[in-house]
């Protein structure tokens, strides 16, 4: 059975998705509480009922976009694969999702950004990298079990070097990068760079 949504939770979701919109093109501290009013059509204080400051808002908003991101790479990652399919896979469709849904990306942009500069955001940037790393080290664990990796390939070390690398790739593929993200020849690249990552982490 499907679960109900109250009314203030589809209200909450409604402020956050104007959030994604607004902050993605006009950046974090030229939106204001009255900008996502307007864009919602309803009184300054409704978004303020939900959300105490822009911090919490951006905040909301970032956690929103990580989660929508996590949930479309588990539901494609299928069983099925092996360990080191998984690992590949997990690397490209991070990467492509937030390049085919760029207000998303924006976001993530604007949080690496604000993070290197404001101590607000620095907590939950190095949460989100640890949660990360964590994910990336499983499945390198996996891969090394199924022997997909050589044993004395350092899977601390190795996962940390993968996260770094993908999150460059997210910022230099928004750039212009030197992807064709709808081409096969893709996945064969991001996979030959996974390998060198892995043979330096010995």
């Amino acid at each position: 059975m499907k679960k109900k949504v109250s009314k203030g939770q589809k209200t909450k979701e409604k402020i956050i998705k104007a959030g994604i919109k607004l902050f993605s093109k006009k950046g974090y501290f030229e939106t204001s509480f009255q900008d996502i009013a307007d864009k919602l059509s309803c009184p300054q204080s409704t978004v303020m009922n939900h959300f105490p400051n822009r911090k919490a808002l951006f905040m909301a908003v970032r956690d929103f976009v990580v989660s929508q991101n996590r949930e479309n790479v588990d539901k494609l990652l299928l069983e099925d694969m092996s360990a080191w399919d998984r690992l590949i896979h997990y690397s490209h469709l991070n990467i492509r999702y937030y390049l085919e849904n760029r207000q998303y990306g924006k976001v993530i942009l604007l949080f690496y950004y604000y993070a290197s500069q404001e101590k607000q955001f620095q907590k939950a940037y190095r949460e989100g990298e640890t949660r990360a790393i964590e994910r990336i080290q499983l499945l390198l664990a996996s891969a090394q079990r199924e022997g997909s990796i050589l044993e004395d390939v350092k899977i601390d070390e190795a996962a940390e070097a993968l996260q770094h690398y993908l999150r460059g790739l997210v910022v230099r593929e928004f750039m212009g990068g030197e992807l064709d993200w709808a081409s096969e020849d893709t996945i064969p690249k991001i996979e030959r760079r996974i390998k060198a990552l892995l043979s330096a982490c010995v």
